[in-house]
């Protein structure tokens, strides 16, 4: 497996969402993800221009989690630029520190010679979301409970 497309392709879907007959969502696991990332050899892995936008799957009903979805990119545009488009402010000192750190976090930036990114950096961003009280917060309110066993994602690329 040599690329990012190559390790979700070969994991189990754990939902597909269907809408109007057309070819549904996929959904997979997080910690599937998790487990395949360990048993590559290499630091790094190639990646493409996508999107893991994370939900919470229990009970055959599912939770988008939108704002925290990873955008990996190529763009040669500093993270500050990319904020400010993504929020529409005009000075980054308009963008308060939990908008920042929240999109620092759901935010990689590829090598551009490499097309590659540390993996470590894909578990850092499973780990955030496993811990993070704002997620588990927003997922208890709708299910009554948290568990990161039940996050799972669609992978956009």
């Amino acid at each position: 497996m040599n690329s990012l497309d190559d390790v979700i392709s070969a994991l189990v879907p754990i939902m597909t969402i269907n809408s109007n007959n057309e070819c549904g969502e996929i959904l997979y696991s997080f910690e599937s993800l998790k487990q395949e990332l360990c048993h590559l050899s290499n630091e790094f892995i190639k990646v493409g221009k996508c999107f893991i936008t994370p939900n919470y799957c229990y009970q055959k009903k599912r939770y988008e989690l939108y704002e925290y979805e990873l955008i990996i990119t190529f763009d040669n545009e500093p993270f500050e630029d990319f904020l400010l488009k993504k929020t529409g402010k005009s000075d980054i000192s308009g963008v308060p520190q939990e908008i920042f750190d929240l999109r620092r976090e759901c935010y990689i930036q590829a090598s551009q010679s490499t097309s590659q990114i540390a993996i470590s950096r894909i578990n850092h961003y499973i780990d955030f979301l496993y811990k993070n009280p704002d997620v588990e917060s927003k997922i208890k309110k709708v299910f009554k409970r948290f568990d990161p066993e039940f996050l799972a994602f669609t992978y956009f690329s």
